[in-house]
């Protein structure tokens, strides 16, 4: 079963929100003040689609992280971090699994921009 995925996309200009964990209800992402990764057991990553980076991934992450970068590895064909996402969203069992994605947009510097930022959470991290 792929990993169930929720998507959230807001308004333009809309600020990021603050984001908390389903299950325990740390702070993940705060507008206020800085985070330091993981905020709680439960979150496994966390993507950014505008770096194209891992910002966090947990040590199972990890691991499916470059046993992805290397299967797929060769002269002629390299993952990229966004289609590594793809494969932890379809290849890893989602039966404990949740992802929230969160897209904002505004104006950038040389005009419309968006970003996604992925967080992936396990609801029995000892699994």
């Amino acid at each position: 079963m792929p990993i169930p995925c929720v998507s959230l996309n807001f308004p333009f200009g809309s600020d990021f929100p603050n984001v908390f964990c389903p299950v325990c209800g740390a702070n993940i992402q705060n507008t206020d003040e800085p985070i330091v990764l993981p905020s709680c057991e439960h979150m496994e990553f966390c993507y950014l689609d505008i770096t194209d980076n891992f910002e966090y991934a947990n040590a199972f992450m990890a691991n499916k992280i470059e046993e992805f970068s290397t299967e797929y590895e060769s002269e002629e064909f390299d993952l990229d971090n966004s289609e590594i996402l793809d494969k932890i969203k379809d290849d890893i069992d989602g039966q404990t699994r949740m992802i929230i994605e969160i897209t904002t947009s505004g104006m950038g510097c040389t005009g419309p921009a968006s970003s996604t930022v992925t967080f992936g959470f396990n609801f029995l991290p000892e699994n």
